[in-house]
């Protein structure tokens, strides 16, 4: 069709959708950008929420490795505790920690002497956990007037770590065992790093 021919026709009115697409000047265009950019800025927070959640996630579970291997190793020394370990034994370290000094347990030199592995590697985890029992006590169960058993305290302090080495759970218990009787424990906590 001859260009002069399509102008008039246009004009007439004989196509009308002609005129009215050339007079949008590409505002179809500028509202799909809009919606894409929209969409896009929306997938990349989905994305890094994501992210945000899987990482903590796997924080989570890499806490919980740890917590579980300390808290396995000191099931161990209890239960070496309730075979008749006591405060002579050179794998215990002794009382003499002077007041306000560096409690046995964060002294890494006390670790180096009497601190012991556990001798078993828990699967997902980096480092072998390690405890160390303390003597603090021995006294006497009776009453003023008669003497009764004596009773050694124990202090049992239990380090796993998870699949990172940056991830480290110490917890700590405390044992009293009844010399010819068992031992049980009087309380636990986990300590912060």
């Amino acid at each position: 069709m001859d260009r002069g021919v399509a102008k008039r026709l246009t004009r007439r009115g004989v196509f009308p959708g002609v005129r009215a697409r050339a007079l949008q000047g590409g505002a179809v265009l500028f509202l799909g950008l809009a919606l894409l950019l929209a969409i896009t800025a929306g997938a990349l927070s989905a994305a890094q929420t994501t992210s945000l959640e899987l990482r903590m996630s796997r924080n989570s579970h890499d806490a919980a490795l740890a917590f579980h291997a300390a808290d396995a190793v000191l099931a161990q020394a209890e239960a070496w505790l309730e075979a008749g370990g006591d405060a002579t034994d050179p794998r215990v370290h002794p009382r003499g920690t002077r007041y306000g000094a560096v409690p046995a347990w964060r002294d890494q030199a006390v670790w180096t002497r009497y601190g012991q592995d556990s001798g078993t590697h828990f699967p997902g985890v980096v480092d072998i956990p390690r405890f160390l029992i303390e003597w603090v006590t021995t006294y006497d169960a009776g009453t003023p007037t008669t003497p009764g058993p004596l009773v050694d305290v124990f202090r049992v302090t239990a380090i796993g770590v998870g699949s990172s080495p940056a991830t480290v759970v110490r917890l700590q218990g405390t044992y009293a065992r009844t010399r010819g009787a068992g031992t049980s424990r009087l309380s636990w906590v986990e300590l912060e790093s």
